[in-house]
């Protein structure tokens, strides 16, 4: 019985030891010289090197919509969520970002007086934006250049928004970001857990493969 249990044990501490694995990654110094862009734990959020997502308005201006960069460089909002006004977000330093449209190909850039636009070549001066939260959890944006929040309006001229508040934006993940999780949980467990079992995993029945101990094998 004795032995029963401590299989148990050990099979739980490698089921922990899987998970602590899976959520902790590689530690920093490798995973800058081992993980590509490409890696889909980067890709879709998980290691904020690059993002794909959209951008929700959530006022006070412009609300209930999701920003989009034009391919004549005009920046507007569309109610519905779609391939048009999906955005790549790229860390280029720390909490310090680029946005680009993935359809037009327009980096979101601002001029001196707090206009936002799109270019095609990004501008490390004009299209680098710092990535805060205030205090209700809002996302906003503010130029390193012009020290200029992001004001999303289109009804008043420009220079009437000198004291205007920021506006605020809720990123919301593209689905590709839920699906590359389900693949990755798929592959950590593959088989359905049978919450009713003492070996909900499946891992002691196989634990005399991963532990060969000449005690544990009496």
């Amino acid at each position: 019985m004795a032995r029963k249990w401590n299989g148990l044990a050990v099979a739980r501490a490698l089921v922990l030891a899987t998970l602590w694995l899976a959520v902790s990654g590689r530690p920093l110094a490798q995973q800058s010289q081992s993980v590509s862009d490409e890696d889909p734990l980067f890709l879709y959020g998980w290691g904020k090197i690059t993002r794909l997502q959209y951008l929700y308005s959530a006022g006070p201006y412009v609300s209930n919509c999701f920003l989009r960069i034009r391919s004549d460089g005009s920046v507007d909002c569309e109610e519905d969520q779609n391939e048009r006004n999906l955005l790549e977000f790229r860390a280029v330093a720390l909490k310090t970002i680029a946005i680009k449209d993935v359809s037009s190909v327009r980096y979101l850039c601002m001029s001196a007086d707090g206009k936002i636009y799109g270019l095609i070549r990004y501008s490390e001066e004009d299209c680098t934006f710092r990535e805060e939260m205030d205090c209700l959890g809002y996302n906003q944006y503010r130029s390193m250049k012009h020290h200029l929040h992001i004001i999303f309006i289109q009804a008043k001229p420009r220079e009437q928004l000198q004291d205007q508040k920021p506006s605020n934006f809720i990123p919301v993940f593209h689905r590709s970001f839920f699906e590359t999780g389900d693949q990755l949980r798929s592959k950590m467990f593959p088989l359905p857990l049978e919450s009713d079992s003492m070996d909900p995993f499946r891992m002691v029945e196989d634990v005399d493969h991963l532990v060969k101990s000449p005690s544990f094998q009496k």
